[in-house]
């Protein structure tokens, strides 16, 4: 019966081939354009989920006002790190500073001027979960004549991986280090983006690695499996009294601290942190052009089944009156709208695989299509579901409730 029903209805959508592809057509672009909408939708919440460790990690935030209004900032200076962690002695149990910056790299002979360069603690790479193809996370930045590069940056200098381990390179021309580590590029869907890191301890003797005032870098904790957030918030202003109470007092100006979650950072507004952030309402307004489309594709495509269906009045009379029961009429009209609506679907999954290689350079960053194949699933089988099913009903109860008349 199922066969019968599949085989009426691929005869029907070929012997009316205009309308069946004005139908195709016009569901398959509005399907496509919401697959690309979610798509990149998906992208922007995709960052820095690829962290093991991210529901306990948060960044620490400055809070201070400025002509009445509030402001967050994100750098911190070098001693906010180790207080931290000495003063919440098993409910942080890692603190890490990560400086931005850049310089002149030299190796074997040749010049690099890099703008991504991060200074970090030793305890970088257990924090996050940037891998390392070559190299001990525990130990690649223990030493601070030791370097990590990525993967692209040890091909740019030594030509290839294998090559770069133990190679030496020179940081402005005065201060070597050592390869100890190669780390996998750093995916675009990371607020932190890297080429080289070089030990922070390089800089223990510069004024924002001593001095309380001086603000350079940022500092990210991870917090105790048993640690209270709320608790540990509560006891911030308090540390900040202990160890910046006089400066405060001295210069007449008051800072607090908050930690924003990792899962926060990108879509944080006014961090003046000098790295790359989302906008929520830029996603909640293509959320909604993503729907609005989808809503106008899926009443076209009812309407003009609905159309279809009126014109196909002496047919179903026929039907009626060989004795066909109004159940099995009603399947073979559903299944003729889910089987377009199918053929729609993978339509605009061909259009959307067609056109990914120029929307994500539009994006600027890769989007992986099967990264996302089981939404993407699950979204296809309810569009060819819900419509299929409208479409098919929407008319049929109606004309096959009455007698047929010439």
């Amino acid at each position: 019966m199922i066969k019968n029903y599949l085989k009426i209805a691929w005869r029907n959508l070929l012997h009316n081939k205009v309308f069946s592809l004005i139908n195709l057509l016009g569901l398959s672009i509005g399907i496509a354009s919401c697959l690309l909408i979610f798509l990149f939708i998906m992208n922007e919440y995709s960052v820095d989920q690829f962290h093991r460790n991210r529901a306990s990690i948060y960044r620490v935030m400055r809070n201070f006002n400025e002509e009445g209004k509030a402001v967050s900032v994100a750098y911190l200076s070098g001693p906010y790190g180790p207080a931290l962690l000495n003063d919440f002695k098993g409910q942080i149990s890692r603190a890490v500073r990560v400086r931005q910056t850049n310089a002149l790299v030299t190796s074997q002979n040749r010049s690099f001027y890099e703008r991504k360069v991060i200074d970090a603690d030793p305890d970088f790479f257990r924090l996050s979960s940037f891998p390392l193809l070559k190299g001990d996370p525990a130990t690649a930045l223990t030493n601070p004549g030791s370097v990590v590069l990525t993967e692209s940056t040890a091909r740019k200098y030594f030509g290839s991986v294998d090559n770069a381990v133990g190679q030496l390179i020179k940081l402005d021309k005065n201060l070597p280090l050592n390869v100890t580590g190669i780390a996998q590029d750093v995916p675009t869907n990371s607020h932190l983006s890297f080429d080289l890191v070089v030990p922070l301890a390089n800089y223990r003797a510069e004024s924002y690695m001593t001095q309380w005032v001086n603000n350079n870098v940022f500092t990210y904790v991870q917090l105790a499996p048993s640690a209270s957030l709320a608790q540990i918030e509560r006891s911030l202003p308090g540390f900040m009294q202990k160890y910046m109470g006089p400066v405060m007092k001295q210069f007449g100006f008051r800072f607090s601290l908050s930690l924003t979650p990792l899962r926060d950072i990108y879509f944080e507004q006014g961090a003046f942190d000098g790295l790359k952030h989302g906008d929520k309402n830029v996603v909640y307004l293509f959320l909604s052009i993503a729907a609005l489309i989808l809503l106008v594709a899926c009443i076209n495509f009812m309407n003009l089944s609905t159309v279809r269906a009126m014109e196909r009045s002496r047919e179903i009379g026929v039907r009626k009156v060989l004795g066909a029961v109004k159940q099995h009429l009603v399947w073979q009209f559903i299944g003729e709208s889910v089987l377009l609506t199918t053929l729609s679907c993978g339509l605009a999954v061909g259009l959307v695989a067609l056109t990914l290689p120029a929307y994500a350079q539009l994006l600027g960053q890769p989007i992986q299509l099967t990264a996302y194949a089981l939404p993407i699933t699950l979204f296809l089988i309810g569009i060819i579901v819900v419509t299929g099913f409208l479409a098919a009903i929407r008319p049929l109860y109606w004309r096959l409730s009455r007698p047929y008349r010439r």
